[in-house]
């Protein structure tokens, strides 16, 4: 499988399935010693497989035992990690052993909160003699989702900063962070944690990583001279631009009926500060959920109806309102790559001198490579 480097074009890494399909593409000049590359994994071996496909153009190799989605789960990978400790240590040994010292690169893991506060305490405990060098910790269990509040002063987030603190590993927090300021801030603060991973607010406004983030009607005409740039998959944009776009602006629908990216960047026109004046704005919702009221410090207020009826009849139970979709926290970092995806799929670094050459390793540059018939650029 050839790997191509772009030097006049792009300027790009892809990576590529046996069909020419673009699996992963990162601009090294740019952003190589800020990528962190996150990996769903089950398997030591194909762990370190994978991770030597990309090791020598990132900065760092992430271990997602976090996600709670049934295509993570129900082949070891993501949250079924925590329940197979064992296996999750020997992916970590494999990969600081066989990647990182060989690369020179971080290996990292994301977990999450365990049933009470001395089973987490154990794994981090294990975790954090395997060699990485960041731990990241989402505040919620392997059962909770976005709509349920973090979880963050019951004594696990303390302990588990500790025991980071203790071995010499960085410790993130993750859950109910939505942008850097005024969030991680406070968070480092009270915490006394190094920082915190980002997941629905990255995807929703990238700019959330700034001290004075813009808003979505200009962060997604530079979002897309972006995508222009390096020839992003018409697919991907929209995947993207729609996780931006309010729902109901005009512009959601045009953007997602269509098919390439002229006609992307047609409907963009209509993404301007007159045209978000235009939305019908949603006004506070009732809280339904008491733990949600009170980690937010409000309080559900009952309606009129329920007021006036409250002597005559006991009130009914009010049913929880469907959670909204949202996926596993992207992170800061790339994600994900799964083994299938990098090795099973036959992807690898064909221009590479090899799997165990270091980082600073040559590479050929060719300045117009030829493109296979299948490739999706």
């Amino acid at each position: 499988m050839e790997r191509y480097y772009f030097i006049e074009k792009l300027k790009c890494v892809d990576f590529l399935e046996p069909n020419g399909k673009v699996v992963f593409r990162t601009c090294p000049e740019r952003e190589k010693s800020r990528l962190v590359f996150q990996l769903g994994t089950a398997n030591p071996d194909l762990a370190v497989q994978a991770a030597k496909v990309v090791a020598a153009d990132v900065a760092a190799i992430d271990v997602n035992s976090g996600c709670p989605k049934h295509f993570s789960i129900h082949s070891g990978m993501g949250a079924a990690l925590l329940r197979t400790p064992d296996k999750l240590v020997n992916i970590l040994t494999s990969l600081v052993r066989e990647v990182g010292t060989p690369f020179n690169i971080a290996i990292s893991v994301k977990i999450r909160l365990l049933e009470s506060e001395d089973s987490t305490a154990a794994l981090v405990e294990r975790l954090v003699k395997t060699g990485i060098k960041n731990l990241t910790l989402h505040c919620r269990t392997t059962p909770m989702r976005p709509r349920d509040p973090a979880i963050r002063d019951d004594g696990r987030l303390e302990r588990v900063v500790q025991i980071c603190r203790d071995a010499g590993v960085t410790c993130l927090i993750n859950g109910d962070v939505e942008q850097r300021s005024p969030d991680l801030a406070d968070l480092m603060s009270r915490y006394d944690v190094d920082g915190a991973m980002i997941g629905r607010g990255a995807e929703a406004n990238p700019s959330c990583f700034s001290n004075s983030p813009i808003p979505w009607y200009s962060i997604v005409h530079e979002f897309f001279t972006i995508c222009k740039e390096f020839d992003n998959h018409v697919v991907n944009t929209k995947f993207c631009l729609a996780r931006m776009i309010p729902g109901k602006s005009p512009v959601y629908q045009k953007v997602a009926s269509s098919r390439s990216m002229d006609a992307i960047e047609e409907a963009l026109k209509g993404a301007t500060k007159e045209a978000d004046d235009l939305i019908p704005k949603k006004g506070p919702a009732p809280v339904l959920n008491p733990l949600r009221a009170k980690a937010k410090g409000t309080a559900a207020e009952p309606s009129s109806d329920t007021k006036s009826s409250e002597k005559s009849a006991p009130p009914k139970k009010k049913q929880e309102s469907a959670p909204a979709k949202a996926s596993e926290p992207a992170t800061t970092e790339v994600e994900t790559a799964s083994e299938e995806a990098l090795t099973a799929a036959g992807v690898k670094r064909a221009a590479s001198p090899g799997v165990s050459s270091p980082p600073e390793a040559k590479r050929p540059h060719v300045d117009e490579p030829p493109k296979p018939a299948a490739a999706v650029l």
